[in-house]
């Protein structure tokens, strides 16, 4: 008698953590299409000139893109300001890239 109790007792508690766990990945799954949405609402024209302003900034003496490429030539590109400068800099021409290839 016990033996079955605990079994059923395993039984509901399999079944509560499966549900909980697919409300997790139904949740998970509506923000990252909300991502794309959110990507999807951004026109070409606006995404490319921010992409654009971003590659070239700043104008006066070097664009950061072109020196940090040049630091990651050299291997100097070793200081974790550096690395997320480049990511920040590149970060709208790969949401441009993303958008281009996901409408093709």
């Amino acid at each position: 008698m016990g033996d079955s109790r605990s079994r059923v007792q395993r039984l509901s508690h399999t079944t509560l953590t499966s549900i909980a766990d697919f409300k997790v990945k139904k949740i998970n799954k509506l923000r990252f299409f909300r991502m794309w949405r959110i990507l999807d609402s951004v026109s070409y024209p606006v995404l490319i000139f921010i992409a654009a302003f971003m590659l070239l900034a700043p104008f006066s003496p070097m664009p950061h893109v072109i020196e940090k490429i040049i630091m990651l030539k050299n291997g100097n590109l070793t200081q974790a300001v550096d690395i997320f400068d480049l990511c920040f800099h590149l970060a709208p021409t790969v949401l441009l890239v993303i958008k281009f290839f996901r409408k093709r």
